[in-house]
């Protein structure tokens, strides 16, 4: 589905955080003239000044276009603060650029990437967009464009005819415009943000998407590529997509004949959709497609089957036109995989993907159709949980896809340590994760054993030298209530030689939990600013058997620690039985938004975890 850039100028990266800004918008004025429904012009002039190389990013300019847009003007000057530099660039400096990967789009973009000498240093850009047709949104006041950013003073006017519905909605702010009207009797919104202090990278809080102030801006009536709809409301939007859908899902034929020959003879609907899916899987791959109004139609079923490969809309469609051809209904959705609720103004800026939900005698399958790994039944982390608009010809409705309990995000890590009186030992770890955390592991299944080795040596605190095996292995266990199959990849690291003691002459003192050895306390409530936001809540089950060199007798093993609070809990006994000691360690984290003066309960939790980590075994040699 495309993707109208919602805050192409925010950066992903988190900076550290400085006693002074790194970078401040010192100015910035956009200025939005819309001449009709289709057609507006944008003029931007923002200076940024940059006080440290970690931000130089900043400097940089880059968008991307499509057909009915282009850039009018284009200049940018920088300036040193503290010196006689000055550069300028022009709109012939600007790169254009049409590749785009796996990717099937009319797109293409611009970009100028700038070297800065020095710092401090001022960045003055001033631009001039024209979009001629096709317009389904405006673009959005966004005046924060990173962390440790600082806004002295951002404007943002848009003038439109006053018979023209348009409507805004402001996100994570309570702004207002200044209404009034122009000379040549437009209504005018004015929008400013002044004086805003920068907002600090920290551990545990919302993406920097979620905190920056926004608006959006929509218009009622939508005239796009020949086709004609409302966003008035998620309904009116939802029958403007199933408009775009009609005819698109007729099968070819031999396709409609493939769908019968595997599924007459299945007992029940989900083994329908099993065998189907599983025809997808092999039949076609993702390709993302971005032409005109094909960002928002989905490809005709008959060219995805005959030529293989589709976007999420396409592949979608496919898979609805087989399941209707076996007799299996099913309902085109759309949704967000990075906001888990919608506004209540229908917009684009907040959808991105399309699945597919398919009600089946063993419950409701919320079916991603691009990626082929992803098991049956599985609702994967980047939707579940997350609101979706689902499309019909009643319109569209919108519904919150269910998520997995926290506990269900598990980890499980079995470590069985054989200790020499030397103060050297074998480990093998045998580490599993589930559901929601399994992707943590995913990329060990296409490392070389090299990169495993050096990933375990990382991974669990292990001198790369002494790692004599590692492997990983995906497999499934089955999801609630039998319905269908979450994922799990299991890694096996197998270590020998490992100094796994201090000793004295009559002494040695062993760290039990060899997993933890570069841990260190987070301390997240020292000067908190922010609530403490943990999107996805788990738990960790650690395991820890070390068996006993003969003749050593031993003296003392860690404590039992158990703390439990509002954020989560962590526990861990220990048990001896002959020459093994037994550690069991339980972390429970839940996930929730909490007050920023709650941030103490969270680090109570990893004090506690500090300390069992830190604990010892202590033998007496003989």
């Amino acid at each position: 589905m495309r993707i109208i850039t919602l805050i192409a100028a925010v950066t992903a990266w988190a900076a550290a955080a400085w006693a002074e800004p790194t970078a401040q918008i010192r100015k910035q004025t956009v200025h939005i003239d819309v001449i009709s429904q289709s057609e507006y012009r944008m003029t931007e002039h923002t200076e940024v000044v940059i006080y440290k190389e970690t931000m130089s990013q900043l400097a940089n300019f880059y968008t991307t276009l499509d057909k009915s847009e282009k850039i009018e003007r284009f200049a940018c000057v920088v300036e040193g603060v503290n010196s006689k530099f000055n550069k300028k660039y022009k709109a012939g400096d600007l790169k254009y650029s049409e590749y785009s990967g796996d990717m099937v789009t009319d797109l293409k973009s611009v970009e100028l990437s700038i070297d800065l000498p020095l710092y401090p240093i001022v960045v003055t850009t001033d631009v001039t967009y024209h979009r001629t047709d096709n317009t389904i949104s405006y673009p959005p006041f966004l005046p924060i464009p990173a962390y440790d950013t600082e806004v002295k003073e951002a404007t943002y006017m848009i003038d439109f005819p006053a018979s023209m519905n348009l409507r805004y909605v402001a996100m994570d702010t309570d702004m207002k415009p200044v209404e009034s009207t122009t000379p040549k009797g437009k209504k005018r919104w004015t929008f400013t943000l002044a004086n805003q202090g920068e907002i600090v990278y920290e551990e545990f809080s919302k993406p920097l998407l979620r905190q920056i102030p926004k608006v959006l801006f929509v218009p009622e009536r939508l005239d796009y590529y020949g086709t004609q709809g409302s966003m008035k409301s998620w309904e009116e939007f939802g029958l403007w997509i199933n408009s775009l859908c009609q005819g698109m899902d007729v099968l070819p034929d031999d396709a409609r004949a493939k769908v019968h020959e595997l599924t007459d003879t299945c007992a029940t609907d989900w083994d329908k959709v099993r065998v189907l899916y599983n025809l997808l899987r092999r039949h076609t791959r993702y390709v993302s497609i971005q032409l005109g109004i094909g960002g928002y139609r989905p490809l005709a079923a008959e060219f995805v089957w005959r030529k293989g490969f589709g976007d999420c809309k396409a592949l979608t469609n496919l898979m609805k036109a087989m399941l209707a051809e076996a007799g299996v209904a099913s309902t085109y959705t759309l949704i967000s995989t990075k906001y888990d609720r919608l506004i209540d103004l229908p917009n684009f800026q907040q959808l991105n993907h399309v699945i597919l939900k398919v009600p089946t005698s063993k419950g409701v399958i919320w079916m991603e159709c691009t990626n082929p790994e992803i098991p049956l039944g599985y609702t994967h982390d980047d939707i579940a949980g997350h609101e979706a608009v689902e499309i019909s010809d009643k319109g569209g409705h919108r519904v919150i896809l269910p998520d997995y309990a926290d506990t269900l995000n598990l980890r499980t890590t079995k470590v069985k340590t054989v200790f020499r009186p030397d103060g050297t030992g074998s480990i093998n770890i045998i580490d599993s994760y589930s559901c929601h955390r399994y992707t943590r592991l995913y990329g060990w299944l296409k490392k070389s054993e090299k990169d495993r080795i050096n990933a375990a040596a990382r991974a669990y605190s292990l001198p790369f030298g002494n790692i004599k095996r590692a492997v990983a292995r995906m497999g499934y266990r089955k999801g609630e209530g039998g319905r269908g199959l979450l994922p799990l990849i299991s890694a096996s690291v197998e270590a020998d030689q490992v100094q796994i003691a201090t000793s004295t002459r009559a002494r040695l003192f062993a760290s039990i939990n060899p997993l933890h050895g570069n841990f260190v306390p987070s301390h997240i409530a020292r000067d908190r600013k922010h609530e403490i936001y943990i999107d996805q809540g788990f738990k960790n089950v650690e395991i820890i058997e070390m068996t006993l060199p003969e003749g050593c007798m031993l003296e003392a093993t860690p404590k039992p620690v158990s703390i439990s609070n509002e954020i989560g809990s962590f526990t861990s006994t220990v048990s001896v039985e002959g020459r093994t000691v037994k550690q069991t360690n339980t972390l429970i984290l839940h996930r929730g938004t909490y007050p920023a003066a709650k941030a103490q309960l969270l680090d109570d939790l990893d004090s506690a975890a500090d300390t069992v980590y830190k604990g010892k075994v202590i033998l007496k040699r003989p």
